[in-house]
């Protein structure tokens, strides 16, 4: 009986096997659990005799012609892989980390002097230009490109051309000066002009294809590395935008230190002098005619101070003045905004330094021969302002009773 029993036992556990076999055999690939293939490219192939099983893609039957399209390949990109080092670049900045509001100016010795001679201190004229510069300096990217930008290694070229090839294809200017475009081959670019960049690229593609119109503009452009030093505020290394200017470092570098000079600004190209900026030109006129385009490797160079003359009293802005050749009492006038409201004409005086051994002061009156008086290093300029006082009127005043 125990063995018939066991026999029953062992019967019915067969044939339990047997149906779950046969359910799983019915339902198809097994699911990862039960440790059944995983892809249906793994599945048994179907009878002769079964249907074949629909195609993932079917065929297009009859479909026309398309034009030539030249694309970037999806996924991460040589593009979108220097996209996210610029972004990296330019979340640290590599020039030096300074405050938030730049200090005031060093005092120099000269104004020391002046301020013992007429009781208050004479800032220095233009140096308050700097003194609200940001702590970092953002590259200038939004901004139109000139046609006379000269394109270089690193820059971003966006290529788009349609007609008989559909064309929307960026890249980036390799070291050797050139880019890659597909189905047309190497194409240098290095050192020509923005106004010239399409038609050299035009002339390119259509050794391929014909009847098309292509335009090619800039995106991201490259940054280039320019040294500051001399007599600056903050001088080292700057990393800036290729479309960055001398006045643009200038403004980086948080301007000439109290020693340094506003007028002799030199920008400087291997050996050579290529660009000297005055900055009184600027401040005066507004006129940036002197203004140059930086290229990677170049100086600014912030020479010491020149001579200095000050000048005190009524006129719009009393500061002390930096010389630059022959200067007179004129000059000296118009750096100021001119004479104010109440100033007087019958009497300035000068104090100078004679031969730095002695100390003069001569009286003279703003007229001709006043104004053209030469200013040299050291003088202290004084216009003295009108008298309240009538000189062809009586008052009367009635006491109370």
């Amino acid at each position: 009986m125990t063995r018939m029993r066991l026999a029953g036992l062992a019967f019915s556990l067969f044939g339990l096997v047997a149906v779950s076999a046969t359910a799983l055999a019915q339902q198809g690939p097994a699911s990862p659990i039960f440790g059944g293939p995983t892809s249906p490219a793994t599945s048994a192939p179907s009878s002769p005799g079964s249907p074949a099983a629909p195609s993932q893609t079917p065929a297009i039957q009859g479909q026309p012609v398309q034009s030539p399209t030249i694309t970037n390949e999806p996924g991460a990109t040589q593009q979108q892989l220097l996209q996210q080092m610029r972004e990296a670049q330019r979340a640290t900045p590599a020039q030096p980390a300074a405050p938030a509001a730049i200090e005031n100016t060093e005092s120099n010795e000269f104004q020391d002097f002046v301020a013992a001679s007429i009781g208050r201190r004479l800032p220095l004229f233009g140096y308050n230009l700097f003194q609200g510069v940001p702590s970092t300096f953002a590259p200038v990217e939004n901004v139109p490109v000139t046609p006379d930008y000269v394109i270089g290694p690193g820059d971003e070229l966006l290529i788009r051309a349609w007609g008989q090839i559909d064309v929307d294809y960026r890249t980036i200017v390799d070291r050797n000066g050139s880019v890659t475009i597909p189905r047309v081959g190497v194409v240098t670019v290095s050192g020509i002009r923005y106004q010239d960049l399409t038609t050299v690229v035009r002339n390119s593609v259509s050794r391929i294809f014909r009847n098309f119109e292509l335009v090619v503009t800039l995106g991201q452009l490259r940054s280039i590395q320019v040294f500051v030093v001399g007599q600056a505020r903050r001088p080292g290394s700057y990393t800036v935008s290729s479309l960055s200017t001398l006045v643009n470092a200038i403004f980086a570098a948080g301007g000439p230190s109290g020693r340094g000079s506003m007028r002799g600004i030199q920008l400087k190209r291997g050996d050579k002098v290529v660009a000297e900026i005055d900055l009184y030109e600027l401040l005066v006129s507004g006129s940036k005619s002197r203004d140059a385009q930086l290229l990677p490797g170049d100086v600014i160079y912030f020479p010491p101070i020149g001579q200095l003359a000050a000048l005190a009293g009524s006129v719009n802005n009393p500061a002390i003045f930096e010389l630059k050749g022959q200067s007179n009492v004129s000059n000296l006038i118009d750096l100021a905004g001119g004479l104010t409201t109440t100033a007087q004409t019958r009497r300035a005086s000068i104090e100078r330094i004679d031969e730095r051994k002695s100390r003069t002061v001569d009286q003279f009156a703003l007229d001709y021969d006043g104004l053209k008086r030469n200013v040299k290093d050291g003088d202290l300029v004084a216009v003295y302002s009108i008298s309240p006082r009538f000189e062809n009127a009586v008052t009367l005043r009635l006491r109370p009773s």
